[in-house]
């Protein structure tokens, strides 16, 4: 993912207990591993900004038995520019994510603070009229490749004002976010007991 799935994934790490270094500058555009001092898990933080780099994640044998939780639009609204091809690559996306035996869950797209964006492009093109667009097709056009998704944007929307640079958002609010994550794979990933799945709170579920 991008930033803001950087950000997440440091929450998602606080939510089971963990004491990630959040502000590594030299680390903002790379991937991060951080390994879990209270189990053997290890969590993986993959840089991937554009929805490409996420087609080609999920086109990686190596890690198809892994779980993935994915997010991507912010990068393409600004850089690319192409509504269409985003489109597109959501189609290849989700053609990718049905052929791994692993869970996926979307991450929506936070919802954008029009008055904190102050370089001229990122008025113009992440502005949330236009990022509405990326994420209103996401979930639309991946559920029947999802387990799950989160809708960040729903949860963010009526704090909007509280993400200064019109992106990201305090830790408080992250935390949110990352509670719905938790929950959400708490569901997915723990097999059914006594068929019936556990209950999904604040989440959307494709499983049958």
């Amino acid at each position: 993912g991008d930033s803001t799935m950087r950000n997440l994934f440091f929450s998602f790490a606080e939510f089971l207990g963990e004491a990630p270094i959040r502000n590594n500058t030299a680390m903002r555009h790379s991937d991060q591993i951080l390994e879990r001092r209270r189990c053997k898990g290890t969590l993986h933080f993959l840089w991937r900004p554009y929805i490409s780099d996420l087609v080609a994640t999920a086109e990686n044998a190596t890690i198809a038995g892994a779980p993935l939780v994915l997010t991507a639009g912010l990068w393409d609204a600004l850089h690319v520019r192409n509504l269409s091809a985003y489109s597109e690559r959501l189609q290849q996306l989700r053609r990718a994510l049905a052929s791994r035996p692993a869970a996926a869950v979307w991450v929506t797209t936070t919802a954008m603070n029009d008055d904190g964006l102050k370089l001229p492009t990122k008025r113009e093109h992440m502005a949330e009229a236009k990022v509405a667009a990326y994420r209103n097709m996401q979930v639309d056009l991946l559920h029947p490749s999802l387990a799950a998704s989160v809708e960040a944007g729903t949860i963010t929307a009526p704090v909007r004002n509280k993400a200064a640079d019109g992106i990201h958002y305090p830790e408080k609010v992250e935390a949110v976010i990352a509670e719905a994550l938790g929950r959400t794979l708490a569901a997915v990933l723990v097999p059914k007991t006594a068929g019936k799945g556990r209950e999904l709170l604040g989440v959307t579920s494709f499983a049958g």
